[in-house]
């Protein structure tokens, strides 16, 4: 597949005007994309072993293309010094606002919490189980991806987010178990909750990255081990509404997904 190809698919896949095929590592493909453009949301790749590099040479070239606002996706807790993403995502995060005060960029952090999304319905369907690669039973604080894309709306379009960094969190606290039990209440099922260790898992996804390998170790140590929380009070003033909780969530996914099967 050529780069035109590429672009064509890009910008059929995401309903959008126009999109740029590049190399984010490389300043020139970074500032071709920015040309003209006043307002910024970075998402970076997840699992890059040179994530904290490619922010920057992102964050460096929307202060050469003098872009008017700047906004990170980041991860909550990047403090979490267990996880190796969000130590990369710490020190990208330090570059921003150091950008900020010695080029004054308007910058705005945000850290999304663990995704609703994780929990995969057509994946759960497909395998008759959900498939757990840490302990089951230890909490995490779960976010809707459309309430974070709701929060990053607001942070682009209002005028009052300047060098803040913001915490998306969902109100929803729950174990692997927990959520496939609110699965089966809605569906009626009973597709049990199964531990897969870590190596089985990154067998049974094909990672052979050594990077992508150590980071997955990490999560399943993490999680499995603390979980993570969050509080939903900042998401929810920055939207002007309730957080969607992990029930609501699903009940959306099975109805579109219901929609899609009557089509």
């Amino acid at each position: 597949m050529d780069v035109n190809e590429k672009v064509h698919d890009l910008v059929k896949l995401y309903d959008v005007d126009e999109a740029v095929v590049g190399d984010i590592n490389n300043p020139k493909d970074v500032a071709a994309a920015l040309q003209g453009i006043e307002s910024v949301l970075y998402i970076p790749t997840s699992g890059l072993h040179n994530e904290t590099h490619s922010a920057k040479v992102v964050i460096d070239q929307a202060v050469v293309a003098k872009v008017k606002k700047f906004v990170m996706m980041s991860a909550m807790h990047p403090n979490m010094s267990t996880l190796l993403q969000h130590t990369a995502k710490l020190k990208a995060e330090e570059y921003l606002v150091y950008k900020g005060l010695t080029d004054n960029l308007n910058y705005t952090i945000l850290q999304p919490q663990h995704y609703c999304h994780n929990f995969d319905i057509d994946l759960v369907e497909k395998l008759g189980a959900y498939h757990c690669f840490y302990n089951k039973n230890t909490k995490l604080a779960v976010v809707d991806v459309d309430d974070v894309a709701d929060a990053a709306y607001c942070v682009l379009t209002q005028d009052i987010h300047q060098n803040a960094t913001y915490e998306l969190s969902g109100s929803s606290y729950l174990s692997s178990q927990e959520k496939t039990d609110i699965y089966n209440k809605l569906t009626g099922k009973n597709i049990p909750c199964i531990e897969v260790g870590i190596e089985d898992f990154i067998k049974q996804i094909h990672v052979t990255d050594t990077y992508t390998q150590d980071a997955l170790r990490a999560v399943s140590y993490t999680y499995g081990t603390f979980g993570i929380a969050g509080n939903p009070n900042v998401l929810q003033w920055i939207t002007g509404k309730k957080a969607t909780i992990f029930e609501e969530y699903l009940q959306k996914q099975l109805a579109k997904k219901a929609s899609l099967e009557q089509a």
